[in-house]
């Protein structure tokens, strides 16, 4: 009887040790056959740039990368590579000790904790640092690229952002743009929080700049688009020795719900005074928007061009051997004594180049004899400008 309890035992043991070692060999197999460590390279990895608001606290702020995308092989389990989202690899600089002009930075690439960078193509990359700039823009809400038509906005919170950056890229800023996914703007006005992102005239981002708020609460519901006519109300063109001359496109793009632009065919403008306006200058139009009816962004940058040009004047001496002297009587000659002067008034570029010819002085002698004789001249005028003489009374000597 004890000699069967002592086999059973070894037979347990052997069993246990038999049992360890194929769980082992499983575990082998499956780490490195079915599991194995892999490596894999990608490619496009964007180098973003961190702590730029510890750099911001000494008005400085980047402005370039000399390498904006660098590539990347990490080593791990493939489980863990096949799981891996291009978007888990995180390349960044860090800014917060850079110095103005040109800076060579390391480049820290991040992974989940189970994958390890093996090899990157750039180690460091020059950082260019400028002055930092801040500036106030507008706003306008579209939808994301590649979706078409346009969104109306009820409501917003922020009608302008506050852009900061390194100066030369703050100069180019012309607007923030507040992206809208298309597929979730209805009929029915919605809530949304854009992103706010600064982009130049043309729509495209400008990189490596903040703005405040980054969102913004938008309204809005889905709309139309439309082409009507557009008439600009101008008032006081003149003041003084000032003339203004003004134009605006003649046809503007509106926007809002079918209902509300089906009978709408022209906008006109609120009065807009021009009197203040000293300089040549772009003027934002003040709209007299039916309910329901907004700008379309295509015509968000529609201006009223005032042009102002300062009058000046100029006094044109026309000789005496100039002056014309017309119906003088058979037998007799006749000449102006001496020549007049024509006072000019008008735009001062315009005015510099006036000479006597730009004139035609004449006097008429009819039934006059021999002797001197005080007559009236009279001014043609081919300048293109306000002209007059500046004494309408000459002596003329018949012969």
């Amino acid at each position: 009887m004890q000699s069967n309890e002592t086999n059973s035992k070894k037979i347990n043991k052997l069993n246990l040790v038999l049992s360890v070692a194929i769980a082992f060999a499983s575990w082998l197999y499956v780490v490195y056959s079915i599991n194995p460590t892999i490596s894999r390279t990608y490619t496009n990895i964007p180098v973003t740039v961190a702590n730029s608001k510890t750099l911001a606290k000494n008005d400085l702020a980047v402005s370039k990368l000399d390498t904006e995308k660098i590539s990347v092989t990490l080593v791990g389990r493939r489980s863990a590579i096949n799981e891996l989202k291009k978007s888990d690899i995180v390349a960044t600089v860090n800014a917060s000790n850079a110095g103005k002009g040109e800076n060579s930075m390391a480049v820290q690439v991040s992974v989940p904790g189970a994958i390890s960078v093996k090899s990157q193509s750039e180690s460091s990359v020059s950082v260019t640092v400028e002055d930092l700039e801040v500036k106030k823009v507008s706003t306008y809400t579209t939808y994301k690229d590649g979706q078409s038509g346009e969104p109306v906005v009820k409501k917003q919170g922020s009608k302008e952002v506050e852009v900061q950056g390194a100066e030369s890229l703050v100069k180019n800023v012309d607007s923030v743009k507040l992206e809208l996914d298309a597929d979730k703007v209805t009929d029915k006005a919605k809530e949304f929080s854009a992103v706010a992102t600064p982009v130049d005239g043309s729509g495209h981002k400008i990189d490596y700049l903040t703005t405040d708020p980054d969102r913004v609460s938008v309204t809005a519901y889905k709309g139309e688009t439309k082409t009507v006519k557009l008439k600009v109300k101008v008032t006081n063109t003149q003041d003084g020795s000032v003339s203004r001359t003004y134009s605006a496109p003649n046809t503007i793009v509106i926007k809002g719900r079918s209902k509300d632009i089906k009978n709408v065919t022209e906008i006109t403008s609120k009065d807009m005074d021009i009197s203040s306006v000293a300089e040549t200058e772009d003027m934002d139009i003040d709209y007299d928007l039916p309910e329901g009816v907004s700008i379309a962004n295509e015509s968000r940058h529609v201006k009223l061009k005032v042009k102002v040009s300062t009058s000046a004047s100029k006094t044109v001496n026309v000789p005496a051997s100039s002056i014309n002297i017309n119906n003088v009587a058979s037998g007799h000659t006749a000449k102006a004594n001496s020549g007049v002067n024509v006072v000019v008034t008008g735009n001062k570029d315009k005015i510099a180049s006036i000479t006597a010819s730009s004139f035609v002085i004449s006097a008429d002698a009819s039934g006059l004899g021999a002797g001197q004789h005080t007559v009236t001249a009279y001014l043609t005028n081919n300048s293109g400008l306000t002209a007059a003489l500046e004494s309408a009374q000459i002596t003329i000597t018949v012969q």
